[in-house]
């Protein structure tokens, strides 16, 4: 299935954000695209542009509280108007709700306008932040009340554009979500006829025809006409202009279909690289880009990257990232526990290695010391055994400093599979979202019935429990007498028949693993925030130092 193509640079806009973007893209020293040839080059930079994502974010940040600040003090309706677009095009790929708002305020302080075109386009416009958004259900029935005139061409492939952009969404959406698939083959015909609409009127060489010509080529085996018409043009957009985020990245999906994997990656790296630079939220390429690099080996960045994925995709504010970033984790997660009980199974291998050589050094020694006495040459030999053995004894100091970070590890591991565990819960919450899409194409009670108990997100949080009670008790086996120690007599934590750990102990296990925002424990055990703060008074109320039983917690 064709990766989703964001909607393209709208056409009323296009002398605002976009240049805009460009104009701060160059001010941070960003030049036309990366000249390196390799993927492996371009991972060290996109590394250091992580590093600065808060500056970039800073840079757009401002740029909002400026237009805020003009609007504040705008005279006239149309001047406000034109500043809550511009708003509403900063926030787009930005956060989806603040998108929202905005454009809706732009179209109501525009209510009044003569120009039934202009209103027709920001409803439009509209119906595309909803689709980013992932409210589907709204942006399709704005589109259904906002065709324009057949002879409004520039309006009408704004329209067919966003009507597409919206039903691959929801391919993407239904996608994974045990939706049939006669269903997402219907969604895919809709994207694929509204795709064909936009090319039926787009003018040549324009932003649109690249955007949704493009990847048509690749569907009908005409990829090598599909990267030669973007390579033509992709160094007519700067890195850090969503242009450009959006071409590298269709170029990246246009090499993967061809097999040319090292391409592939290098271009997706350059879209997240520019989608750093323009403070893109809104992106597929880091989530695509942990998955290439998982395949590869590279677990770590692999990893690394998935998290920035899936940060970027809760600021922004809509599930659908989110989901797919979590249906990318378990991929993830399984690559990294191979590698790290293969470090595992290498770091046993060494400590055998050094206890087999201390066991001879200590032999070598012990013939050493009784030849010692007989003669000086002997000595001599002791001595050289003696250099011997402080070797060994720094060897085995290693060897106690690897088993310390193969600890620290574990801890880690345990931290991951619980997140893990807690986003195995949110794509099942979302399987309830997913029914939307289910509902367009069967009846009633076909719905009711699939729809008629949460029995799969129970069990799935039973389970994630289970798991999280295991791998606590695993790394720390005597955790829940420790505890005990710290508390009062008549305050201890009761387990009940059949559980391992109960939510105080849970709470605390948390803690000594790093865990200290509320926020984030709530999320994790899947609970409220009140309810977490309940517990951590009522524990420390019990507890023989109040003071500093969540330190001591922390030491155990």
């Amino acid at each position: 299935m064709v990766r989703l193509v964001p909607s393209s640079v709208k056409f009323f806009r296009i002398h605002t954000p976009g240049i805009l973007i460009c104009v701060l893209a160059a001010l941070c020293g960003c030049g036309r695209g990366v000249k390196e040839e390799s993927p492996e080059a371009l991972y060290p930079e996109l590394d250091r542009e992580i590093e600065r994502s808060a500056y970039y974010d800073s840079i757009h940040e401002n740029r909002i509280a400026d237009l805020k600040g003009r609007l504040a003090t705008a005279r006239t309706d149309s001047a406000r108007v034109a500043l809550e677009t511009i708003l509403a095009d900063a926030y787009e790929a930005y956060n989806a709700d603040s998108a929202v708002v905005y454009m809706r305020r732009a179209l109501n302080d525009g209510g009044n306008s003569s120009d039934s075109e202009t209103e027709n386009l920001r409803r439009i416009r509209l119906a595309s932040v909803l689709a980013h958004a992932g409210r589907f259900e709204e942006s399709r029935s704005i589109l259904g009340n906002s065709r324009p005139s057949d002879n409004d061409t520039l309006l009408l492939e704004e329209y067919y554009a966003t009507y597409s952009n919206l039903y691959q969404y929801l391919c993407e959406y239904a996608t994974g979500s045990g939706v049939e698939a006669d269903s997402i083959h219907r969604l895919e015909m809709w994207r694929e006829r509204y795709n064909d609409s936009v090319m039926d009127i787009v003018r040549p060489e324009s932003f649109n025809a690249m955007v949704f010509g493009a990847p048509r080529l690749a569907r009908h085996g005409r990829i090598s006409e599909g990267t030669a018409m973007i390579e033509r043009h992709l160094n007519d957009y700067r890195s850090g202009s969503r242009e450009y985020s959006i071409l590298a990245s269709i170029l990246s999906y246009l090499y993967g279909e061809a097999g040319d994997h090292d391409r592939e990656r290098k271009y997706i790296a350059l879209s997240a690289i520019s989608d750093i630079r323009g403070a893109v939220k809104e992106n597929m390429s880091f989530r695509a880009l942990a998955t290439g690099l998982s395949a590869d080996g590279d677990v770590e960045r692999a990893y690394r990257y998935l998290q920035k994925s899936m940060a970027d995709a809760d600021f922004y504010g809509t599930s659908l990232r989110s989901v797919q970033a979590s249906r990318m984790l378990p991929v993830v997660y399984g690559a990294y526990s191979d590698r790290q009980k293969e470090l595992s199974r290498m770091r046993h291998r060494q400590v055998i290695w050094l206890a087999v050589t201390a066991l001879l050094m200590t032999a070598a020694l012990i013939a050493v010391w009784r030849l010692y006495r007989s003669s000086r040459r002997i000595g001599r030999r002791l001595a050289t055994a003696n250099t011997a053995l402080e070797d060994a004894n720094g060897a085995l100091e290693d060897a106690n400093a690897a088993l310390s970070r193969a600890s620290r590890v574990r801890e880690e591991y345990a931290v991951m599979f619980m997140e893990y565990g807690s986003s195995v819960v949110s794509a099942m919450q979302q399987y309830h979202q997913g029914l939307k899409v289910y509902s367009a194409s069967h009846t009633r009670e076909a719905l009711m019935k699939k729809i008629s108990s949460s029995e799969m997100s129970d069990r799935a949080l039973g389970d994630f429990y289970a798991l999280f009670d295991r791998a606590v008790l695993d790394i720390c086996p005597a955790f829940i007498s420790r505890v005990g120690a710290l508390l009062r007599e008549d305050g201890q934590s009761v387990v009940r028949n059949g559980d391992l750990l109960n939510t105080e102990l849970r709470i605390l296990a948390l803690i000594r693993l790093g865990i200290d925002d509320n926020a984030r424990i709530a999320g994790i055990l899947r609970c409220s925030i009140t309810t977490v703060y309940t517990y951590r008074s009522k524990l420390r109320k019990r507890a023989l130092r109040a003071e500093s039983f969540e330190s001591d917690i922390r030491t155990l």
